[in-house]
């Protein structure tokens, strides 16, 4: 895998892409508590991502902007954000609460293989994570552009995203949205997973719907299911989907058009990966991708030391460590 080439001095990233274009955006320009907005990076469902830089040291960084889709808009004159009615006010705060609770979950973890926080700060009626500006190109991208990723190039990847994932796990959380599009490849090759937003520890009461937590292909069924019981075995797997994208170059079937394909009698749809790519990797890493793809999570690698144990062929899934208690998801998925 070739790596990105490497940053260029100053504070503008080495490679601008085309702006991201959203009508809501704060312009470039805006200066927001010693910050000055630079461009939008991205969109996601709770919010914005901009290029900024820290003024008075000249630093940049990310910006995350809780701004809901569909539930809050800005006012282009104040630049503040609000309900886009009082009918979706509740829904607001709540996605407002989870907001700061992805805050109060990332100034727990310093990792030099996870995505940390500078600051937490709320103005113009919202709310903003401020992160360091990681220079680098998705794990998404680079697929898209070799269409598979070696092995040997791949276990630099996927060693330390482990030892990142057991440091979550290890503090009782989950990450729950693992995808190729969240983790960032740095200049040196090492890799960084970000995106916390769909992070949890505690089971939360609050039933009001903000937007679906989980990504198609990536989550597991129990992540689909109510009150259902996530533990690591849940972000197992979506590490065993990303593996899988990386050997296969195909995007995972949901895991509920599998397992619909299956109450019906019918065969897996998703080819598995000792299937589809016998021959071009090791035995054991495809037997461990199959394995964190089961559909019954009791059939999966049940923690990180046991996905590794496996990745390196030193066990197999019967002989994987038990299951530890589930850690509570509230219904909100």
């Amino acid at each position: 895998m070739t790596k990105p080439p490497p940053p260029e001095t100053g504070s503008e990233p080495p490679e601008r892409p085309a702006p991201v274009e959203h009508a809501h955006a704060l312009p470039a320009g805006t200066v927001i508590e010693g910050y000055r907005i630079e461009r939008l990076l991205g969109e996601g469902g709770f919010g914005l991502t901009y290029y900024a830089i820290e003024e008075a040291i000249d630093r940049p960084v990310a910006i995350k902007e809780y701004l809901p889709i569909g539930i809050g808009a800005r006012d282009h004159q104040s630049l503040a954000v609000m309900p886009v009615s009082e009918e979706r006010g509740a829904d607001f705060e709540w996605g407002l609460e989870r907001f700061r609770k992805e805050a109060a979950t990332l100034v727990q973890f310093e990792h030099p293989n996870i995505v940390s926080i500078h600051r937490y700060f709320e103005a113009l009626g919202t709310a903003y994570l401020v992160m360091p500006f990681i220079e680098g190109v998705s794990l998404e991208d680079i697929i898209k552009r070799l269409g598979h990723v070696p092995e040997a190039e791949l276990r630099v990847i996927v060693d330390p995203l482990l030892d990142g994932l057991e440091e979550i796990h290890k503090a009782d959380y989950l990450h729950r949205d693992i995808k190729p599009a969240n983790i960032v490849m740095r200049p040196d090759g090492t890799p960084v997973l970000i995106d916390f937003g769909a992070a949890r520890r505690f089971r939360n009461s609050n039933t009001v719907p903000l937007t679906s937590i989980l990504t198609e292909g990536f989550a597991p069924l129990e992540q689909y299911q109510p009150d259902s019981e996530q533990g690591p075995w849940t972000d197992i797997y979506a590490l065993g989907a990303v593996l899988y994208m990386c050997v296969s170059g195909e995007r995972p079937m949901s895991a509920t058009t599998r397992v619909e394909a299956l109450a019906m009698d019918k065969p897996d749809p998703m080819d598995s990966a000792a299937t589809s790519c016998v021959g071009s990797y090791s035995p054991a890493l495809l037997a461990a991708i199959d394995a964190a793809l089961h559909l019954s999570r009791e059939e999966r690698p049940q923690t990180v030391s046991a996905f590794r144990a496996m990745l390196d062929g030193a066990q197999t899934p019967a002989q994987a460590a038990p299951a530890p208690a589930a850690l509570p998801v509230g219904p909100d998925g």
